[in-house]
């Protein structure tokens, strides 16, 4: 499936690939754009989570201690969650 990224989301997509927690401030230092702040930070992982959710990922927002950080992740899909709980059918 072909994402559609605006040039930030882009940016903001790649940067979060390495599965690690990334605080807003680093994310802000890698925008184009020196009037950015952290709601405007806000507002493009809001978008971009919509997009990345259709290719099975996620944008998860995380506390450490006082800080945040975000980090993509991959979904489950209700039916892998349950296809990995569900016994097994007996053999005929």
């Amino acid at each position: 499936m072909q994402l559609h990224l605006t040039p930030t989301e882009r940016v903001l997509f790649e940067a979060l690939a390495d599965g690690e927690a990334h605080s807003p401030y680093d994310l802000l230092k890698l925008l184009d754009d020196e009037l950015a702040d952290k709601r405007t930070l806000h507002v493009h992982v809001h978008n971009l989570r919509r997009k990345v959710r259709a290719i099975g990922e996620d944008i998860m927002c995380q506390s450490f201690g006082r800080r945040l950080g975000y980090r993509r992740i991959k979904l489950i899909t209700p039916e892998a969650s349950l296809s990995a709980h569900e016994p097994s059918p007996p053999p005929p």
